[in-house]
């Protein structure tokens, strides 16, 4: 980072901008956003009506002026408000950033950052309300999807001719709320909220090609565990964890790994960004190969700024996801698969647009965007005391769900 002009001089620098001293330069940049819309079949829910959201950010920042260390800590709030169904969710996010050029080409960077997020009064899919002759007649609420996260990592990047290349390692942790009415060991893991704690080590590579060019190629381990949910036998999906019976299985921990690459291309001529990305990501269940799975994936993406204020943007992302074919096997408790042979699958299909307009010294910008996503798999649902054997969970692993938002963005 190079020196900063002073604020008097600049317009570029956010309006919260002062000195310290006469090596520091404080910063505070702020963003509200606020939109409502509509939206369909949330989170594999059959709901659907309007939506409310708002957030607000800040991110406080101490720059060197000479740009080789800095201090920021980003905090924001958000807001969710659903009409017609319940999942209102709110969130608090805080943390510190650490960056430092250790020599001319290499920069050092730290961070750590803790958030709390409430879904209060969720409906429930694993607890089912039930009338006298055992129907099931709607789902109890709960706050069980309510959770703490917090996320450290740290990373070297070497600053070369061509790009840059970074190497990064971290650990998050998800700990959700305790629910008395529902059992996380007895019930099906499928859906649930679980939590987790992820190890993880990446190394990426950032190439541009005289401005108009880029290629990012970028790999991923991690190492995931599960403290409260026990490992699934192969082919029964058995955990042993039940009252009596076999001792439980060992908790589930998972080997997981990951690689991309995106090409982004900028045709000046046009005003348009094109973006093209593949992937592949395999999941490794290390107690037998219930879990484990391979999933190649594609995107392609479009921003054309066809004028100055106005951006048009539109994507698309396909998934398949495979299983093994020693994970699943039909027995008692497991039915057949919807469709094929023992192996399980599913596709996953979403296409997003945005079109925005910038005004106000392009500090306000109203918007309008909207994402469709189809999920197809050829699990067996849950059908009413057909499977799971003796419950009342009654889900369909086949969705599609539609949002509409219109808003308004401001940075100052």
């Amino acid at each position: 980072m190079a020196a900063a002009p002073s604020p008097s001089t600049s317009r570029k620098l956010p309006e919260l901008t002062g000195r310290i001293g006469r090596f520091w330069l404080f910063m505070s940049p702020v963003s509200a956003d606020v939109s409502g819309g509509y939206t369909s079949n949330w989170m594999l829910r059959e709901l659907e009506g309007q939506v409310v959201e708002a957030e607000i950010g800040a991110t406080p920042t101490l720059r060197y002026k000479r740009g080789r260390f800095m201090v920021s800590t980003p905090l924001s709030a958000s807001w969710r408000e659903t009409f017609g169904f319940s999942l209102r969710q709110v969130k608090l996010d805080g943390g510190l950033k650490i960056s430092g050029r250790v020599l001319q080409d290499f920069q050092l960077g730290a961070e750590g950052g803790f958030a709390r997020t409430w879904r209060p009064g969720w409906p429930d899919l694993y607890q089912p309300l039930l009338d006298q002759a055992g129907a099931r007649t709607g789902l109890a609420s709960t706050d069980r999807y309510s959770y703490d996260s917090w996320d450290v990592a740290a990373g070297l990047t070497w600053f070369h001719p061509l790009g840059r290349t970074t190497v990064e390692g971290g650990f998050s942790r998800h700990l959700y709320d305790v629910d008395p009415g529902y059992d996380p060991v007895l019930s099906p893991t499928h859906l649930v909220p679980l939590d987790r704690d992820i190890a993880r080590a990446s190394i990426s590579t950032q190439l541009k090609f005289e401005r108009t060019l880029g290629i990012r190629v970028k790999g991923t381990v991690q190492s995931i565990a599960d403290p409260l949910a026990y490992a699934r036998d192969a082919g029964t999906g058995t955990t042993h964890s039940g009252v009596g019976g076999l001792p439980s299985n060992p908790r589930q921990d998972f080997f997981r790994w990951s690689t991309d690459a995106r090409l982004s291309a900028w045709l000046r001529p046009l005003k348009t960004r094109l973006g093209l990305s593949v992937g592949f990501e395999h999941n490794d269940d290390l107690f037998q190969d219930y879990y484990t799975w391979s999933a190649p994936s594609a995107g392609a993406d479009v921003r054309v700024r066809p004028v100055r204020s106005l951006a048009l943007e539109a994507s698309y992302e396909v998934l398949l996801r495979t299983y093994t074919a020693s994970g699943y096997q039909e027995g008692p408790g497991h039915p057949p698969l919807d469709r094929g042979d023992a192996v399980r699958e599913l596709s996953r299909h979403r296409v997003a647009a945005e079109a925005a307009y910038s005004m106000s010294s392009r500090r306000l910008q109203p918007y309008v965007e909207f994402a469709w996503q189809q999920v197809d798999t050829n699990f067996p649902d849950y059908e009413p005391y057909l499977f799971p054997e003796g419950s009342a969970y009654d889900i369909d692993f086949d969705y599609s769900w539609l949002t509409v938002m219109a808003g308004v963005r401001l940075r100052l």
